[in-house]
Parts: C-alpha cells; sequence; structure tokens
C-alpha cells in the first residue's frame, strides 16, 4: 500500500518549497496521462478514469466442525423409543468387563443424553434422561459431572419421581464429601417437597434426621425419628426410624431407653410381621438385621465388663 511507503529524505530536511512541490505534482501528473494515451489512444485524457484499488476479499467464514468428542445419535420416532436404547446399552454393560465395559457405558450416556436433547419440551423425559447420565457418570467415576445431571434432573422433574430422586443423589454426594450440612439441607429439601412421592419424602427425612444425630443435635433428631417411626408410610422405614431411634439412645449410655424403643417397635410392627406375605417377610427380616438391636446387646455385656463402645454411625 502507498501508506506503508516510507520517504527517505536527506540530510537537507524534509520540507519542500511550495513552488517545487507543485513542479513535481504537475509532473507526476503528466506522466499519467501520456502513460494513459499509451494504452488506449482513443480515449480522451478528460475520459479517462483511474480505476479502483482492488480491496482484498473477505475470506468467508468456515463451516463448523463436527465434534468429534460427541457422539452422533440419531434420532428415533418417539421419546420411550430412546430411552429403550440407552437402556439397553446400560444393560449391555452390565455383562462386560474393563474397556469393553467402558464403552458400553459411553455408549448409554450418549444415547440418555442424545434423548434429553432429542425431545426438550418433553420435561419428564429430559428429567429421565438427566437422572440416568448422572447414574452412568457415578459408575465412571466422574462424580462431578454426574452432579450436575442430578442438578438438572432435580430442576426439570420437579413434577416427577425423578426430581425428587436426583435430590437425594445430591445429597448423598455431598454426605461422601464430608459436607454434612449441605447434605442435611438437600435431604431437608426432598422431605418438604410436597410434589414427591411420600417414600421419597420418608427418605430424605430419615437422611436428614441422621445427618442432625451425626451433626451432634441429637434431640432433634429423635423428635425426627418418632414422627417417622409412627407416621412413614412404608413399614420397612418405619423399622429404620425405631432402628435409628433406638441407637440415639445406646450411644448416650440410656440402655433403658433404647429398649423401650425396641419394645414399642415390636408393638407396632406387630400385625405387620406376622403376615405371611411378602411384606411380612421383609418386615421379619429388617427386625432382625436391626443394628440397634445388636448393638444394645453389646452395650449390656459391656455395661457388666466396664467396656465404653463406639458411637453408631450413619449407614
Amino acid at each position: 500500500m502507498w501508506g506503508d511507503i516510507d520517504v527517505a529524505i536527506g540530510e537537507g530536511g524534509r520540507a519542500f518549497r511550495s513552488g517545487s512541490a507543485r513542479a513535481l505534482c504537475a509532473l507526476a501528473l503528466s506522466a499519467g496521462v501520456l502513460a494513459a494515451r499509451a494504452e488506449d489512444p482513443v480515449q480522451a485524457p478528460a475520459q479517462r478514469t483511474v480505476p479502483a484499488t482492488p480491496r482484498p476479499e473477505t475470506p468467508k467464514p468456515e463451516a463448523p466442525k463436527p465434534d468429534a468428542s460427541k457422539p452422533d445419535v440419531p434420532r428415533l420416532d418417539s421419546p420411550s423409543a430412546e430411552l429403550e436404547r440407552a437402556s439397553a446399552w446400560k444393560t449391555r454393560a452390565g455383562g462386560l468387563r474393563g474397556a469393553a465395559r467402558v464403552r458400553a457405558l459411553e455408549a448409554a450416556l450418549a444415547a440418555y443424553r442424545a434423548a434429553g436433547e432429542h425431545w426438550p419440551g418433553e420435561a419428564a423425559v429430559v428429567a429421565e434422561a438427566a437422572f440416568r447420565s448422572g447414574e452412568l457418570l457415578r459408575r465412571l467415576e466422574r462424580e462431578p459431572e454426574a452432579c450436575l445431571e442430578f442438578a438438572l434432573a432435580k430442576r426439570v422433574g420437579v413434577r416427577c419421581a425423578f426430581g425428587a430422586r436426583a435430590g437425594l443423589e445430591l445429597a448423598h454426594a455431598a454426605r461422601r464429601a464430608g459436607d454434612l450440612e449441605a447434605a442435611r439441607h438437600e435431604f431437608e429439601s426432598v422431605a418438604r417437597d410436597e410434589r414427591a412421592e411420600s417414600r421419597y419424602r420418608d427418605d430424605g427425612a430419615l437422611w436428614a434426621a441422621r445427618m442432625d444425630a451425626e451433626l451432634g443435635r441429637v434431640d432433634v433428631a429423635r423428635r425426627a425419628f418418632e414422627r417417622l417411626a409412627i407416621g412413614a408410610e412404608s413399614a420397612l422405614d418405619r423399622i429404620d426410624a425405631y432402628d435409628e431411634w433406638c441407637a440415639t439412645y445406646v450411644d448416650a449410655g440410656d440402655l433403658e431407653a433404647a429398649a423401650g424403643v425396641l419394645a414399642r417397635c415390636r408393638d407396632a410392627l406387630r400385625d405387620v410381621v406376622e403376615e405371611e406375605t411378602p411384606l411380612g417377610e421383609r418386615a421379619r427380616n429388617a427386625l432382625a438385621r436391626m443394628s440397634s438391636l445388636r448393638r444394645l446387646e453389646q452395650a449390656v455385656r459391656a455395661r457388666h465388663q466396664g467396656v465404653t463402645l463406639e458411637k453408631h454411625g450413619s449407614k
């Protein structure tokens, strides 16, 4: 470009006299006219136009290249078909080991994520796809990504089961990370969600009480365990609440109070335990597995031997 050319001036200075400047300009103009006539003798000097300097072409933006890290999962005719495809990959991964298992889990993950992307207007589909993706990411030991998917499922799935389930998963992730206050908050939010199914609300309330017990708020935990022992919908949840309630007294060394809680549990669940039904069998097994029962027996023996037991922790 002309503007890029530096004109070197000698030692005599950079200024020209005005007369010399006009003479040089006239000489340059005459030379240009003569050259134009030599190129095109037919055109008159007045009609000769100086061609414009061509502008450089603006490069066209390149088309975006497909993301090779994101598998191309074709859209199917219905959300259920896409969820079934993803479920099939997840089932297949269960029978594999090593790298083959990882590839199958990654394929299932891509299929679930595609289902949510292909049907963004179906809140239940997006919630389920995000929840299942979170489960798979956890199996792949990618906990931070799993939590992001659970958070999406909780936000989108407020009117379906996957919203409450995702809230419980977020709470357990915080518990495993050692943040018991955050875990308690998440469990409590599920317990108070009136749109959630009662079994998820009861589960959230039970775990929130467990966090209270571990955080030293034993009286608060006991009141919550008692409410659940009386009012939980599932007989198995009621047994769990009695178990945790009893354990708080064993930890405090109040073995008489612990024995009283166990006696109330047997009386309250007698009808269910005596049923010759699958529920009755599960209830009998749950009563036999109560950790507080074994701990109370150990505490009674330890009392006679002058031994102190370690405190009960959350399951």
